[in-house]
């Protein structure tokens, strides 16, 4: 966000049409981060029972319900990536794929 991120912009873009990127989940863990922040300071201010904090609770609530998704088309991303594949052990291809799999060289 010190960067010029829009967190708001991002998630309404995310909302649309559920694209996650790096800059995505930077921007909108930053405002959260900020959203915390904030409420700390309110709390500290003004108490948890005051209409401040609970607004400041409300907006940070907020926050993290509407960017759960994002966590879950991050994990579901992650998901799509875990597994294996048996070893095709009949062809020059096969066998190169997992030596390179294991030593990480061509």
């Amino acid at each position: 966000m010190k960067n010029g991120g829009d967190a708001e912009k991002a998630l309404r873009q995310f909302e649309s049409d559920k694209k996650t990127s790096f800059d995505l989940i930077a921007v909108a863990r930053a405002k959260g981060e900020e959203l915390a922040k904030a409420a700390r300071n309110i709390e500290e201010k003004f108490g948890t029972d005051s209409k401040e904090f609970r607004m400041a609770q409300k907006a940070l609530s907020d926050w993290d319900t509407r960017t759960k998704s994002i966590q879950t088309e991050w994990h579901k991303q992650g998901m799509a990536q875990q597994g294996e594949t048996d070893i095709d052990t009949g062809s020059f291809t096969g066998i190169a794929r997992a030596v390179r799999e294991v030593t990480a060289k061509i």
